[in-house]
């Protein structure tokens, strides 16, 4: 009997800290279930920071390449924000969900309720800050340091 794969939205505000929680859940998950976590890697239009990696923070692709995409109906949820595109590819999502796996999005509040009318067995967490003020002085602190993956 295979394992079934699971669908896991993250979501929350910037700065919420939903990457530390995925983090936390990722190696819980690898030494108490011997089970890996498959992070969904969005694709968008805009250039890498100079600490990004394709294919491990997004997958950067020309419009031209999103706009092929966008017309085969190959999302399951895009945006424009800033003049650039930002979207979930759907094959990756099918393949990895189909092999078993658990598969998580870290995604923004819109791209998560989006994600939920597609997909409704996921299950979604929204996370909150400890305070404004704390999601302040972490989104505020961001400039000063690089985000680590």
């Amino acid at each position: 009997m295979s394992k079934k794969g699971l669908l896991l939205i993250v979501s929350g505000p910037s700065g919420v800290g939903k990457g530390t929680v995925i983090e936390a859940l990722r190696e819980k998950l690898r030494t108490e279930l011997g089970r890996e976590l498959y992070l969904s890697v969005s694709m968008t239009t805009r250039a890498p920071r100079p600490s990004e990696i394709d294919g491990v923070h997004y997958s950067f692709v020309t419009r031209e390449d999103f706009a092929k995409l966008v017309e085969v109906n190959g999302f399951a949820e895009f945006a424009e924000f800033a003049g650039n595109f930002y979207g979930t590819p759907l094959a990756p999502i099918h393949e990895h969900i189909s092999a078993g796996d658990i598969v998580v999005f870290d995604i923004e509040v819109v791209g998560a309720a989006n994600m939920r009318s597609i997909f409704p067995e996921a299950v979604s967490v929204f996370i909150t800050p400890p305070s404004f003020e704390e999601l302040r002085r972490r989104l505020s602190g961001r400039h000063r340091q690089p985000r680590k993956h």
